[in-house]
């Protein structure tokens, strides 16, 4: 099996930094870090990150746009993998979307590095649609919700609903069952119902402070309970227009 030597680089590990390491590659796989000086007994394809970081790629759980243009532009910057994000639309154009997917990652060359689809609704609250088409709101319905996991199977990976109305915790605990990540995002929920959908299944939360209630001394919203439940993790927009660059430092905490 043909083997690649990553060598002289700054290897980034879960806990530290081990600089000047060697990765060997075997195959498809990682295989072991060899730590300097390091001494390899055959003539393998060796890459130089003298300089450099060593890292595993990131991936990217919500961008918006068309699989080729994403890939092209992510890799660039370290992203090897990523999930496209349908903002609230028709049920048949959703529809359409989750075809495409499928069909791409079939097909194209790098199709596996297209994870699968997320959707921004339908399920989410007028109040907060931000930039999505409030018109394609719809109210929570399970045996419509069944239908669309039905179609949208197996790319469906996440879904962003507000827990908040009425007959959603249904809805969580379907997304659930069938292993699509329910996220919570686009709610005027209170604390209270917040923390309730995330103990029906809620575990993530989409684009956190932006479209979503905030933090208020008597009312912490949102914002509050996703801050506080180690079982939900949150992404959040790093382009310092859409958050301010205090609340970085505050979600990571």
């Amino acid at each position: 099996m043909n083997k690649i030597y990553i060598k002289n680089g700054k290897v980034i590990l879960k806990d530290r930094i081990v600089d000047g390491a060697t990765i060997e590659i075997s195959g498809s796989k990682i295989k072991r870090l060899l730590r300097p000086p390091a001494k390899t007994q055959d003539e393998p394809v060796a890459i130089d990150a003298r300089g450099c970081f060593v890292a595993p790629g990131f991936i990217d759980c919500h961008i918006h746009g068309e699989p080729e243009k994403i890939f092209f532009n992510e890799v660039k910057h370290g992203t090897t993998a990523f999930v496209i994000a349908e903002s609230c639309a028709p049920l048949n154009h959703i529809y359409k979307k989750a075809e495409n997917i499928k069909k791409f990652i079939k097909t194209h060359s790098f199709g596996p590095n297209l994870l699968g689809l997320r959707l921004e609704g339908p399920y989410i609250s007028k109040n907060k649609a931000g930039a999505q088409n409030a018109a394609c709101i719809r109210k929570p319905d399970a045996k419509e919700l069944s239908g669309i996991i039905k179609r949208c199977s197996p790319v469906l990976k996440i879904m962003t609903i507000a827990p908040e109305l009425g007959r959603a915790k249904p809805l969580i605990k379907l997304l659930r069952k069938y292993k699509i990540i329910a996220s919570i995002g686009h709610s005027d929920a209170t604390y209270e119902s917040a923390a309730e959908g995330i103990d029906a299944g809620i575990t993530h939360a989409t684009h956190a402070f932006n479209a979503m209630s905030g933090i208020d001394r008597r009312e912490p919203g949102v914002v509050g309970a996703i801050l506080v439940d180690d079982r939900v993790t949150a992404e959040i927009i790093l382009d310092l227009i859409h958050v301010h660059r205090a609340l970085f430092g505050l979600l990571l905490k």
